[in-house]
Order: structure tokens, then sequence, then C-alpha cells
């Protein structure tokens, strides 16, 4: 399947969340193509988005490899398992490393439960609710994606922009109305 195939069948399940819970599909594709590759791979079963194991949240994970912009403290708090993993450390700067090691990533019994699980995740816990709050008030999908970004979605300092960048596409724009005018 091409990346546009890819990107056409997700970007239908992104509309069918955005009906469902209010959830904007630009947002969901870009964390599914950041953190996927253009859904290539995944991070646990069904995981197209690179939500990491909690045990009170997910039924199985799966270990993987990945790379993580952390501070010495975020290291320390990593579980000891995944810290037992690490192969590289590298400074970036800032009292920052980039990280090389694996983690354990939610598994899923279907992309639905997937989804679901993220627009929860986002909306739901304290960490993100209130910048999802905002956006249902102000509409402003781009405010959204830096709000969480600054609130540690994801290590990589460029994340916010990374997002910005992949929802602007004329490919995911075209993709998201296609999905809406056949759904």
């Amino acid at each position: 399947m091409s990346r546009e195939e890819r990107l056409r069948e997700f970007a239908a399940a992104a509309v069918r969340a955005e009906r469902e819970y209010g959830y904007p599909p630009r947002l969901l594709i870009a964390q599914w193509a950041a953190e996927s590759d253009w859904g290539r791979r995944t991070s646990g079963e069904h995981n197209y988005f690179g939500v990491t194991f909690q045990a009170k949240r997910h039924r199985g994970f799966r270990y993987c490899p990945t790379s993580e912009e952390l501070t010495e403290a975020q290291i320390r708090t990593l579980p000891a398992d995944e810290r037992a993993t690490i192969r590289s450390r590298q400074s970036i700067g800032g009292g920052r490393f980039r990280v090389e090691l694996d983690r354990k990533f939610a598994s899923y019994a279907t992309l639905e439960e997937a989804i679901a699980d993220k627009v929860n995740l986002i909306t739901q816990t304290a960490r993100y609710r209130k910048e999802f709050e905002e956006y249902r008030r102000s509409g402003d999908v781009e405010a959204l994606m830096e709000g969480i970004a600054g609130k540690g979605y994801a290590t990589a300092s460029h994340y916010g922009e990374l997002l910005k960048k992949i929802g602007r596409q004329a490919n995911v724009l075209a993709a998201i109305e296609g999905a809406r005018r056949a759904g």
C-alpha cells in the first residue's frame, strides 16, 4: 500500500474520530504520520501514536527501540527495565541527551481502540485537558499542536513545529476533505 493510500485510509478514521469525539483530524493525522512514518510502522499492536504503556490504562505492550530527548532527571524516572536497555546517550545541549533505548509501548486490539485511547489521553488527562478545552473554544488546531508539545507529549524539542508542518500539507488537507465528503 502506498503512503497516499495509507493516508486516505487513516483520514477516514480521523474524520470518524472528529465526529465521535470532536478531535481535530489534522492533529490525529499529524501525530499518526510523525509517530509511525505515515503508517508504515507501529510501536505496539495498532499503536501508531507512540503511546507508552501505562499498566492502569493498557492491557498489553511491546518493547520497541526508540530515540528520546531527555534530561538527566527524566532518564532517572524511566522504569528500571527501560533504563537497563539504554544503548547510547549523547549530549545535545541544554542539559538534554539523545537516548537510544527500548521502551514499553501500549498495544491495542484495533485501530479504533488506539484512536479512542489517544483521544482520551489528550481530552481527559489533566496534563493536556486545558489545551484541548482552549481548542474547543478557539478552533485553533495549531495552538493545540503547540500546546500538547509544550506539555511534553513527545520528547523531541521540535515536535510542535513538526505537527504543524504535517498538518498544513496539501495531501493531508485533501485526504481530510475527501473523507468528509465520502463519509
